[in-house]
């Protein structure tokens, strides 16, 4: 059995469990163990095959339980079988505390023998220090002492069953353990169950238990044992918040000085705390308390002073700062190393060091590649100093770069250094004075995250950045042709180069540079986000004929720096060269005097003479004048008639010179201009500053037509008098137009159904009509809008529009259309004027469909049923036909079960079951349908077909056939008797014997066939005042019970196949009445027994006969 140590500061129940080898039913006493501090407990099973000792093995865990206190009580608790999974109960136990032991092993040695094997089976318990994984058991926990509401720790052993079934399960289960300290026993259980055993703290060196045997008495054992109690002593960290840094177990006697073995030591790097000692005996008091069980001896932690070392790095970045290497690597780190020491006060079990022990600059370290504290990692250091002065690394040079050592990255927070990136503070450097200056000896804050100014960060960057910047400006006159049709500009290629070529530009290159000045980073580590200043851009007169170089055109021979000039520009045929801006002060081809700066001929604003391109343009000289024609055609005539009048303006460039603005001189003064797309050079008496000229009027009329322009009717095209610039050249077509209309009718769609009638054939009233223009710009005649049409001026017609003679009458599509006399309405208003109506594509649609006959199918009959169909129809079965004209009379004839047949319907009318083909004969009611081979006669129908739609012949009616049920009639005759024999007449004695004759006789109507019916009991009713069946002698007479009887009767007529349905019965339909008389019973009286008497001489008297030594007796038997 195994002890938890973490269940030692919690309440321990130990029991006995059962173990894979079954149970061994032995007498147990109650056990009170002590361990030592390195024991644990197991529980140990022995092969059922072995016949020697059986030993469990014992061992106590070194931390035993606070706060408990021996007790003597016992208590019941419920423990779980490992290996069955079940809870067992758990006999009284007597549960002690744990107490400290010593190191004597513990033995215990349970014996039982076997009579029948003569064989010793031994189970044995003993304390070893080293147990194996299948000796260990488990520890449950319980509280026993709930008297003095105390802790109390047991531990629990489990007993090997191998040799249970050798003993006798009554000796087990009887046999009792108790302990000197209480009486109480405690009873084991079953071999199958058995009780655990606790065992309690015990100083005891060995308890024994007595051997039990097979089929023995029940047993009992008293253990002796002394009390203990286990107490804690600990060492507690107060700077820790008392933290227990060791702790040692032992067992004490109440009242007993004891030597602490092995004796406390102080732990290391520990002192004690005030007032503390550390004791080397202890006495538990005998009245103690949890408080006692616990001894904490307060610590504190030993200082000392020590050193410590580090060291400290700062690096020197060489960095691009712009061009194609922008942000790489623009020569190796300088890496330096810095050793640092300091000294003070050290807690000696955390090792941490007072924190204002201050860091110092070690300049005596020489070791590991130091020199004066320093080592040179990687760079060129050009001064480590060992006294105050700045720690400073070296500048490499790079061809064509400038380095800059400072700037706006060059700060900590908004504290922007004076010193060069490649400097640093001396390693001392604290800032401790009240001025920011150094102290000697106090903690450096050199190359730390506390520096407060860049020179003492740890990290610094040179940037270097391309030395100057060089451009070449060059200026381009460019050439452009203007094309006013389609508004846009294209090159002008009129400069002839060297080589034949030519192109739309003269150019010269301007030769510039400048030097850096200034590098930023904008505070981010993006190389896109850096910037680097340079200084102003001056003419570079090395370079080309005093910085300027001609490339293409022909150019003025002074363009040197200083100097200005211009661009020689080519004349072209048909155009005028516009280079002069808009406001008059500039020219396209001027260049400025070639001086430095940043804007000189770097831009598209500005002095055109400072411009890096201008552009001239060439205009058609058409452009600068306009001619406004208007040309009259006129059909019939070989010429047209023309009229003109011109315009004329000047060109400038605009602002931007990209393209030419338009200016009118005003009274031929060219500082008095007018700008705009549409100005043109005119008086100041022009209205609205617009010149005007005139066209003159021409007459276009032509006898018998109407002449037409712009698709307006006109006798004339008229003068304008305000031509001018902004128009368009314009042409006047003349044309003629033939006067003329068409006559159109209209109504809707007429349908008519065939009726064989011609009167009913008409002309409808309401036919309306409608003229059109053959073009719409000419005049109607008078009176053409006014015509009113009636019927007489139209006519029925063919589909072709050939008019008819005779009114049509049989189904067709026919015409209505405008005759003669319609149109002659028209024709006479104006002989000249024509008029054209088509009778094939203007006419009222009018047509006969054919008639569709309604048809509606009938017949109808009804009778009492006598089994024989209906003969005589109320509404014989037939076609009703309508709607039919001359279809002639009974065209269609139906067959009985081909064309009709008939259907059986419920109460709603609703059809049930089958078609029946022959007239019914069975009462219901039916209803009589047309088949589908009915209806379908009457679609294939022929007569007058051309003009009747049989097909769509509208088919209804159902005919009626009802046979209503015959009644019967029920009748009770006859009679019947008996002799009285007092009980009632029953329904068995109206037809008992042979002599009686009452019957219920139902006459089925139409028929010679009756029906007898038996009755039942309720089917007949007693004439007595009661209506009770009589018992007494007399005749009496008994009638139906309608109430009760009709059911019956209607049931024996249903009985027959025949007449089930057919024939019904009611209570109305009762009649008739039975008698029954009940006759005199005869009594009959038979004298039985005997008697005795002595001889007396007397006669035998009837005292004698009824003597109670007699049996003699008269019984009489009757009715009654």
């Amino acid at each position: 059995m195994i002890f938890n140590r973490r269940d030692l500061d919690t309440k321990q129940r130990f029991g006995i469990r059962k173990l894979s080898v079954g149970v061994c039913s032995v007498l147990l006493s109650t056990l009170f163990l002590t361990f030592n501090t390195n024991q644990l407990v197991h529980a140990d099973s022995t092969d059922k095959n072995n016949t020697g000792a059986q030993t469990t093995e014992v061992t106590r865990d070194p931390q035993s339980a606070r706060n408990s206190k021996s007790t003597s009580h016992i208590e019941q608790n419920q423990f779980q079988s490992r290996s069955e999974a079940a809870d067992t109960q758990v006999s009284e136990t007597k549960d002690l505390a744990q107490t400290k032991t010593n190191k004597t092993d513990l033995e215990i040695a349970v014996k039982s023998s076997d009579k029948t094997e003569e064989k010793q089976s031994e189970l044995e318990l003993t304390q070893v220090k080293k147990p194996t994984e299948e000796q260990k058991s488990t520890v449950s926990p319980a509280n026993l002492d709930k008297e003095n509401q105390t802790e109390i720790e047991t531990t629990t052993l489990k007993l090997d069953k191998a040799n249970a079934g050798k003993l006798d399960a009554k000796v087990f289960a009887e046999s009792k353990v108790t302990t000197q300290e209480d009486t109480t026993p405690i009873l084991l259980s079953t071999p199958d169950s058995p009780t655990q055993m606790v065992v309690a703290g015990s100083t005891d060196n060995t308890v024994l238990a007595d051997s039990v045997s097979a089929n023995d008495t029940p047993a009992e054992v008293t253990v002796n044992y002394t009390k203990g109690q286990q107490v804690t002593f600990e060492f507690v960290d107060d700077d820790e918040s008392g933290k227990v840094v060791e702790s040692q177990s032992q067992v004490f006697i109440e009242g007993v000085d004891t030597t602490i073995t092995p004796a406390l030591s102080l732990p290391k790097n520990y002192q004690l705390a005030k007032d503390q000692s550390i004791p080397t005996g202890y006495s538990l008091p005998e009245d103690f308390t949890d408080a006692d069980l616990v001894q904490q001896i307060h610590l504190v932690h030993a200082h000392g002073v020590t050193s410590q070392y580090t060291s400290r790095q700062i690096t020197v970045h060489y960095v691009y700062g712009a061009g194609e290497h922008a942000g790489e690597q623009a020569a190796q780190d300088a890496v330096l190393d810095i050793y640092y020491k300091r000294t003070g006060d050290t807690d000696l079990v955390t090792n941490t060091m007072a924190a204002d022990a201050p860091w110092l600059f070690d300049s005596s370290y020489n070791e590991d590649g130091y020199q004066n504290g320093y080592k040179v990692v990687s760079g060129d250091w050009s001064q480590l100093p060992t006294n105050w002065a700045n720690v400073v690394a070296s500048v490499p040079t790079i061809d064509g770069y400038k380095a800059f050592t400072s700037g706006d990255w060059t700060k900590v927070g908004s504290n922007v250094s004076t010193v060069a990136a490649n400097e640093f503070v001396n390693p001392a450097y604290n800032t401790a004075g009240e001025g920011g200056e150094t102290i000697s000896g106090k903690n450096s804050i050199a190359y730390t995250d506390a520096a407060i100014v860049y020179e003492a960060t740890a990290n610094h960057t040179i940037y270097y950045v391309p030395a100057k910047q060089t451009e070449t400006r060059t200026v381009k006159k460019y050439f452009k042709l203007y094309d006013p049709t389609t508004n846009t500009y294209k090159a002008a290629d009129v400069i002839t180069l060297s080589d034949g070529t030519k192109q739309d530009y003269g150019q010269i290159d301007i030769y510039y540079d400048r030097q850096a000045t200034r590098f930023a980073t904008n505070g981010s580590t993006d190389p896109s986000k850096w910037t680097t200043s340079y200084g102003d851009w001056n003419v570079d007169t090395t370079r080309g004929n005093l910085g300027v170089k001609v490339v293409s055109g022909s150019w003025s021979d002074n363009l040197t720096a200083g100097s200005q000039g211009s661009i020689n520009m080519p004349s072209l045929p048909g155009y005028t060269v516009v280079s002069q801006s808009s406001d008059l002060g500039f020219l396209t081809y001027n260049v400025g005097q070639i001086n430095g700066g940043s804007e000189s001929f770097t831009g598209t604003t500005g002095p055109w003479y400072y411009r890096n391109s201008t552009t001239t343009f060439y205009v058609p000289n058409s452009l600068l004048q306009k001619t406004i024609t208007r040309t009259i055609n006129i059909e019939g005539q070989n010429q047209p008639i023309t009229q003109q009048v011109t315009f004329y303006r000047t060109a400038f460039i605009n602002a931007d010179d990209t393209e030419i603005v338009l200016a009118a001189v005003v009274d031929n003064n060219v500082y008095k201009r007018e700008f705009g797309d549409n100005v043109w050079n005119h008086e100041s008496t022009d209205k609205d500053g617009i010149p005007t000229g005139t066209w003159n009027r021409v007459d276009v009329t032509k006898p018998g037509y109407t002449a037409i322009v712009d698709d307006q009717a006109v006798t004339e095209v008229a003068a304008d008098s305000t031509v001018n610039p902004n128009m368009s050249n314009a042409t006047v077509n003349v044309t003629y137009i033939k006067n003329a209309g068409t006559i159109t009718i209209n109504h809707a769609k007429v349908d008519k159904t065939y009726s064989g009638d011609p009167t009913e054939t008409t002309i409808p009233n309401d036919i309306t009509h409608a003229i059109d223009k053959t073009d719409s710009r000419i005049t109607w005649p008078t009176g053409a809008e006014d015509v009113t049409l009636d019927n007489s001026d139209f006519s029925f017609a063919n589909e072709d529009g050939t008019a008819l003679t005779n009114i049509p009458v049989n189904v067709g599509t026919y015409h209505i259309i405008l005759n003669q006399n319609g149109i002659n309405k028209f024709k006479n208003l104006d002989p000249d004027f024509t008029w054209y109506y088509d009778p094939k594509t203007s006419y009222v649609v009018y047509k006969i469909n054919k008639a569709v006959p309604n048809v509606t199918f009938q017949g109808a009959g009804t009778k009492t049923y006598d089994g024989t169909a209906i003969n005589n129809y109320t509404t014989p079965i037939g076609l009703a036909i309508t709607d039919a004209p001359n279809a002639g009379e009974n065209s269609i004839t139906l067959t009985a079960g081909t064309d009709y047949v008939w259907y059986a319907t419920d109460a709603q009318g609703h059809k049930v079951g089958e078609a029946i083909k022959t007239a019914p004969v069975n009462v219901g009611n039916y209803a009589i349908e047309l088949t589908d081979t009915g209806k379908n006669a009457i679609k294939n129908a022929t007569a007058n077909a051309n003009n009747l739609d049989w097909a769509k012949a509208k088919i209804s009616g159902t005919g009626t056939y009802k046979i209503t049920e015959a009644t019967a009639k029920a009748t009770l005759s006859g009679e019947n008797s008996r002799d009285y024999n007092g009980l009632a007449v029953s329904t068995d004695d109206l037809y008992a014997g042979t002599n009686g004759n009452i019957t219920v006789t139902i006459a089925i109507p139409n028929s010679n066939e009756t029906i007898s019916y038996t009755l039942k009991n309720d089917d007949y009713t007693w004439d007595t005042p009661d209506h009770v069946a009589p018992t007494d002698q007399g005749t009496y007479t008994f009638t139906l019970n309608k109430d009760e009887v009709l059911a019956g009767l209607q049931a024996a007529i249903a009985a027959d196949p025949a007449w089930k349905g057919n024939v019904g019965i009611s209570a109305d339909d009762l009649t008739g009445s039975a008698t029954f008389t009940i006759n005199p019973a005869t009594g009959t009286a038979t004298l039985s027994g005997s008697a005795y008497k002595t001889y007396d001489g007397k006669d035998v008297s009837l005292d004698d006969l009824n003597s109670p030594d007699g049996d003699i007796e008269v019984k009489f038997t009757h009715y009654r």
